[in-house]
């Protein structure tokens, strides 16, 4: 026999990268599984956070971004200030740069005016926005309730109620889930002409610029806002209140001459009272003999419709602490009917009687 040989032990065999491995399951055949050793890691479950943008002014829905009608308002509970990108909306308007105002869905507009908004309809909205490029026109609730407005919502409809209760404007829901407002003057049957003309006579004929300013500063109670009137021309007025123009410079008097009491300052508000008398006298007609009636109601609407120079207060207010109310007012000499309860009267006699009115002093 020869010498044995020795034998080393071989190393085991390594796999190759390109052989896959066998995974023996126990009672079942081995299941070839390419590249087992690089299986990736579970996917973990990944959660969406909705992007949050930077808030300035307001955000509103897309949907009030597409209006483009001007005569629209949008209710918009999350609008921190009145905005609109129509200029003719604002009587008064401070042309600055204020920022921007980011909306719902990422996009901004700038902020170049703030002023007041005195639309037909609508109340007055102040510390308004003018926002370049907005075609919506939108109403903050939070403002309108900072100014002792209430807006309550319904299904279909929505309300701005007055502090004291009364309903100021109504409101619908529109197609897009939106509560809108339209600025249109609603009157029944009676023009705007028409209803400045009326308050006009019921208040003495008093000159159109102060009448306008009653209405639209709230200085007395019952008094609607009142626009302007076409031609601005009342016939009665000018038959009693004509006088002749004033010198360019002014006029100096140095003598007070007889039957003229436009010399003497403290006679002017008895002019002022004479002429109102005259104009409501010729009005309707009136009879000469109640020129005293006439007075006394010149003197009353007098105190309840004249502001005091330099304040927005009428004397009736200064004397009360409270604003007059004129609601109760009608033109002076117009026809109206007494109803007769003190007669005996028969069974086809008539239950009135014809008269025509003067101011009743409450």
């Amino acid at each position: 026999m020869g010498p044995r040989r020795k034998t080393q032990a071989q190393p085991p065999k390594v796999p190759q990268a390109n052989t896959p491995p066998k995974l023996a399951h126990k009672g079942k055949r081995p299941i070839m599984q390419p590249q087992a050793w690089k299986q990736p890691r579970p996917v973990q479950q990944r959660r969406w956070i909705e992007p949050t943008y930077p808030q300035r002014h307001g955000r509103t829905q897309r949907r009030a971004l597409k209006a483009n009608s001007s005569n629209f308002w949008y209710l918009d509970s999350g609008c921190s200030r009145h905005m609109t990108g129509n200029k003719s909306f604002f009587e008064t308007l401070v042309m600055e740069e204020g920022g921007n105002v980011t909306f719902g869905d990422g996009s901004k507009r700038n902020v170049v005016g703030k002023g007041t908004i005195s639309v037909p309809g609508l109340p007055s909205l102040s510390n308004a926005l003018f926002v370049d490029g907005l075609k919506a026109n939108l109403i903050s609730i939070s403002h309108l309730s900072d100014e002792g407005y209430s807006v309550l919502f319904s299904k279909d409809y929505c309300s701005i109620l007055k502090p004291d209760g009364q309903t100021l404007l109504k409101g619908m829901r529109s197609s897009d889930n939106c509560y809108c407002l339209e600025a249109r003057i609603v009157s029944n049957h009676v023009s705007m002409d028409e209803q400045i003309e009326l308050w006009h006579e019921r208040l003495g004929h008093m000159n159109f610029r102060d009448l306008r300013t009653l209405g639209k500063f709230n200085c007395v109670r019952g008094l609607p806002k009142l626009g302007k009137k076409a031609n601005g021309i009342c016939g009665p007025c000018q038959q009693g209140k004509q006088t002749k123009s004033m010198h360019k410079k002014g006029i100096s008097h140095e003598f007070s001459a007889p039957r003229t009491p436009q010399q003497n300052g403290v006679e002017r508000k008895n002019r002022v009272l004479q002429e109102m008398a005259r104009v409501m006298l010729l009005s309707n007609n009136v009879p000469r003999n109640l020129w005293a009636e006439a007075i006394n109601t010149a003197c009353y609407i007098g105190n309840r419709v004249f502001l005091r120079p330099g304040t927005r207060n009428t004397s009736y207010e200064l004397w009360k602490g409270k604003r007059p109310n004129v609601s109760y007012f009608h033109t002076f000499g117009s026809k109206c009917y007494i109803l007769n309860d003190r007669d005996q009267l028969g069974k086809f006699d008539a239950k009135s009687d014809e008269g025509f009115y003067w101011l009743c002093l409450k």
